[in-house]
């Protein structure tokens, strides 16, 4: 029987991430919503410019047609899914068959060592212990070259080899062999996504919804409920705020570095 191709798209895939921020991740209010604006207000108070240092790399609402221009095909009846965690994608490839899943992400999701419960870094790992998957394409960023702190351990890679499941790991979608898509499904992943960049995930995620003929929503209600609240007001406030207690801190403490 022939594989079953699956398109899974974390729209982390088009936000870098640098090493040296190193910024805590959960999928909880928290890091989804709340930590966002102190990110952006720290930075600003250093003299960064917050939406470069965290934006958008390349064009995502350009990737139907790079693909379709790389001879990739879409089902008519190809399903399209969106959710908020990329752990939704278990829920909607469970009890399938002979899948072949192309993973766009800035991250493996095989399985970071947590395997006990169901998370957005093992979904793919779950569905391979239930005999769901034949193959598992790894594509990274670009961006990933230059300092790839996530690729998977030889442990959990041959575990999935043992499974049955060959592994590819590339960087850039052209690097995959052209194929028919059955399946779509796109994850926001706002606890590694900033909000200041929820504008161009709408405008992704409605090319998506133009090219497939029907859409299932998973974690909320309406697509609207992605647009998360940012006030850039309050944001640059905060940053002065912030920026004047630094002064004063170096006036009391010379020679000392903080933040």
């Amino acid at each position: 029987m022939a594989n079953k191709t699956i398109l899974s798209i974390d729209f982390d895939f088009f936000v870098r991430e640098k090493l040296e921020w190193d910024w805590g991740h959960r999928e909880s209010p928290l890091f989804i919503e709340t930590i966002w604006p102190i990110r952006a207000s720290t930075m600003l108070a250093k003299g960064l410019d917050f939406a470069a240092e965290a934006g958008i790399i390349g064009k995502p609402s350009e990737l139907i047609s790079d693909l379709e221009n790389q001879k990739w095909k879409f089902r008519k009846d190809f399903k399209l899914s969106i959710a908020e965690s990329h752990s939704s994608a278990y829920y909607s490839l469970k009890g399938k068959k002979n899948l072949e899943i192309i993973n766009i992400d800035a991250h493996h999701d095989i399985s970071y060592g947590q395997t006990d419960s169901l998370s957005c870094g093992n979904w793919i790992y779950r569905l391979a212990l239930e005999g769901s998957v034949k193959k598992v394409t790894i594509v990274y960023p670009e961006w990933r070259k230059e300092q790839n702190f996530d690729y998977p351990s030889d442990e959990v890679l041959s575990d999935l080899r043992n499974l049955g499941v060959e592994v590819d790991i590339v960087y850039g979608i052209q690097s995959v062999e052209p194929k028919t898509v059955s399946e779509v499904f796109i994850a926001r992943s706002g606890a590694w996504v900033p909000p200041w960049t929820d504008n161009d995930f709408m405008d992704f995620i409605s090319t998506w919804i133009f090219k497939a003929n029907n859409c299932f929503i998973y974690t909320y209600e309406s697509l609207e409920q992605f647009r998360r609240k940012f006030n850039l007001e309050e944001v640059k406030k905060c940053a002065e705020e912030t920026k004047k207690h630094l002064e004063e801190m170096k006036e009391l403490h010379p020679g000392k570095i903080f933040i």
